[in-house]
């Protein structure tokens, strides 16, 4: 229904930062089996974990196409970066 009204991004969003990335991963996956292909997804993980760029690696392997990060307790950018770069998304996790 949303689709209908216009909306052309939708986001997951880990607010309480306690998502681990299997969840990340089915999450975006179900998103993505339900929404048109022209919808993009995004990810905004915080990281009271630690877990901050791992879940966003399983987002975009996921069908994600934004990423969410700052400095502020949210995915770390800087971090995130350079291990993209590194492996270009290709870190697996247990049951995904």
């Amino acid at each position: 229904m949303i689709e209908r009204y216009g909306v052309n991004c939708i986001y997951m969003t880990d607010s309480a930062g306690y998502v681990l990335p299997d969840e990340v991963t089915t999450k975006i996956a179900m998103l993505r089996s339900e929404l048109n292909g022209n919808t993009k997804i995004g990810f905004h993980g915080h990281h009271n974990l630690t877990m901050g760029d791992a879940n966003s690696l399983a987002a975009i392997d996921a069908g994600a196409e934004r990423i969410d990060g700052s400095v502020a307790g949210n995915t770390p950018p800087e971090v995130f970066v350079a291990v993209r770069q590194t492996c270009r998304s290709q870190v697996r996790y247990p049951g995904s």
